[in-house]
């Protein structure tokens, strides 16, 4: 029986990571165009749920496929990316860009969120996402679940268990260079995000690739979780549509189809 699970292990955790990247991208389509056509607060709650749910079931599975694999630490070496994590300026530099893009992204949030004109200003640009962001205070605290949710199974999919994956640290990967298998998981994580538009799948793959170097530089995903949840979370302070936008907020709760203001 062991032989046989050997055998198949690497073909399974391979097929795992196809369906991974294609199921989470359809699944949000599939998502974005329902709630568009009919986005409510009672819509919104159901989403938050099932995303809750499905992503916990995606994290456990592979978990169990990676095994013995910690997913949530790295195994790599200088060797691996002398850039990142040897001595040099290439070091320094990408640590102080790192350092330099969230003390910007921090204010910034904290800008449009104490202040209604940014926060207008957010929401317009966030406009094209609404369908999905959280208007009532139920919404709200169910947002909190989802951020933390996000931060620690997607965090551990993809810079965990794809990533590894395709650096080789599992039977069944693809063996690339570290710095391959971080540009590839995090375009990936990009396309996992295809349901958001194109702006959406590249900011997302942005995103990844950031929150990969972090887990790169620290060897663990403590600190790209935290960052990833906080980062989501923050739509609850820089979102405010009851407050600032009470006639539309109240759209939003009862039901709105979306394409009619396309």
């Amino acid at each position: 029986m062991s032989a046989i699970h050997a055998g198949w292990l690497p073909s399974l955790r391979l097929l795992f990571a196809a369906a991974l990247i294609f199921a989470m991208a359809f699944i949000g389509l599939g998502r974005t165009r329902h709630l568009r056509h009919y986005t409510s607060s009672a819509a919104r709650l159901a989403v938050y749920r099932s995303s809750i749910a499905m992503a916990w079931a995606w994290t456990g599975v592979a978990v169990v496929l990676a095994m013995p694999v910690d997913l949530a630490f790295l195994q790599r070496d200088v060797a691996d990316v002398p850039w990142l994590l040897g001595p040099g300026i290439a070091r320094a530099v990408t640590i102080a860009l790192l350092g330099t893009f969230f003390v910007l992204f921090c204010a910034q949030q904290l800008l449009f969120g104490a202040d209604a004109a940014w926060r207008a200003r957010y929401a317009r640009a966030t406009r094209h996402f609404r369908y999905f962001l959280p208007v009532t205070p139920q919404e709200r605290r169910w947002w909190l679940l989802v951020s933390l949710t996000a931060g620690i199974c997607e965090e551990l999919l993809f810079r965990g268990y794809l990533l590894q994956l395709l650096n080789g640290r599992m039977a069944g990967g693809v063996a690339l260079q570290l710095t391959a298998a971080w540009l590839l998981s995090s375009a990936a994580f990009g396309f996992g995000h295809f349901y958001q538009g194109i702006k959406g799948a590249l900011g997302a793959a942005f995103g990844g690739a950031v929150l990969g170097l972090l887990a790169i530089l620290t060897g663990n995903l403590l600190l790209p979780i935290v960052v990833h949840a906080l980062v989501d979370a923050s739509a609850l302070w820089t979102y405010r549509p009851q407050i600032d936008n009470p006639v539309e907020a109240s759209l939003l709760v009862e039901g709105y189809d979306l394409t009619r203001d396309d």
